[in-house]
């Protein structure tokens, strides 16, 4: 046992110790955390210091709550991009931190993770490929190409060209009307 490091209360100590608290409370009410520059109360600050923590305060941040983001029933686009997005924050600020780790925090599987963070061995063979296909896609877009047009020529299906121009940020052309008068 080290000397420097208090002993635990026995039952009888540990009432004495209850009693003496109740009472202190009793007479002078709850502890108070007093800012004495402006002597007013504190605010609590939120502490960050895990990554759940981390997470939910992005959670508080966006107006959606922890149990929302990681329901399995929040699998709308809205609730995926936002999770992938949590979860790239969360990397970027726990370079760290585990796939399995971040499947807990935020109740997914962990390869569903790494698919997401890219990490995934299938999707690492498959990034160049997937960039310079993104890349002629938006040669073909700005050259005004049609989008069924262009999922023709990569072979590839038309909502899958309209998710790289969403996920890119490509500007939206204007739509005109079949047999309009140009």
């Amino acid at each position: 046992m080290n000397m420097h490091q208090p002993t635990p209360a026995t039952g009888i100590e540990a009432r004495i110790i209850a009693r003496a608290k109740a009472a202190r409370a009793a007479c002078y009410g709850p502890p108070r955390i007093v800012n004495l520059a402006v002597g007013q109360p504190q605010a609590k600050q939120p502490v960050i210091d895990s990554p759940l923590s981390f997470v939910k305060s992005l959670c508080e941040e966006r107006k959606v709550t922890y149990e929302e983001l990681t329901s399995s029933l929040a699998s709308s686009d809205r609730y995926v991009e936002m999770r992938a997005q949590m979860m790239r924050a969360t990397v970027a600020k726990y370079p760290g931190i585990k796939s399995t780790k971040l499947a807990r925090i935020f109740k997914r599987d962990p390869a569903t993770i790494r698919w997401t963070l890219g990490r995934s061995p299938k999707k690492m063979l498959a990034a160049p490929e997937i960039e310079a296909r993104d890349e002629r896609a938006l040669d073909l877009y700005n050259r005004d190409v049609s989008l069924r047009r262009i999922a023709a020529e990569l072979g590839i299906g038309l909502n899958t060209v309209k998710a790289i121009r969403d996920r890119r940020g490509w500007p939206k052309r204007a739509r005109v009307k079949p047999g309009a008068a140009e």
